[in-house]
């Protein structure tokens, strides 16, 4: 079990999280996408884009970006979810070749002096991982964040 939801983190999912989906998970320290809806969930919140069609738009982004960038294209995506742009671009035979990059022993050193201090936000220092790819990582690598 994971720590205990405070009430100004319930807040920010109250204000945020129906604009932003998920994504308002940066605006805490240590909550990741998949907890944050499963917290909105309990709060009865709802994402104003939950259920929402892709536009053209939307998939051509995809298309035209998600090769280069894998799960960094959510930036050109407002109101989408990380792990429903990743549903979409398989759907539409889009695979992420940053999914399968090994890591390299520089990104490990980096894990190993930041994560303890930095957590999931180790990430900003390290190109094409995402905030869920660190914490995967740390955990192979058996690093925690010290509190």
């Amino acid at each position: 079990m994971g720590k205990a939801w405070n009430s100004i983190e319930d807040e920010i999912v109250k204000e945020y999280y129906p604009k932003e989906g998920s994504r308002c998970a940066y605006r805490m320290e240590d909550r990741t996408e998949v907890a944050v809806v499963k917290r909105a969930k309990k709060l009865g919140v709802i994402s104003e884009r939950a259920g929402k069609k892709w536009s053209k738009q939307e998939d051509d982004i995809i298309r035209e970006f998600y090769l280069k960038e894998g799960g960094k294209t959510i930036l050109r995506l407002p109101g989408r979810t990380e792990a429903s742009m990743k549903s979409r671009a398989n759907k539409l035979g889009c695979y992420s070749r940053t999914k399968a990059m090994e890591w390299s022993q520089d990104e490990d050193e980096i894990m190993v002096k930041y994560y303890p201090t930095e957590g999931f936000n180790v990430s900003k220092r390290l190109k094409n991982r995402s905030k869920d790819g660190v914490k995967y990582r740390a955990r192979k690598l058996f690093l925690r964040k010290k509190k």
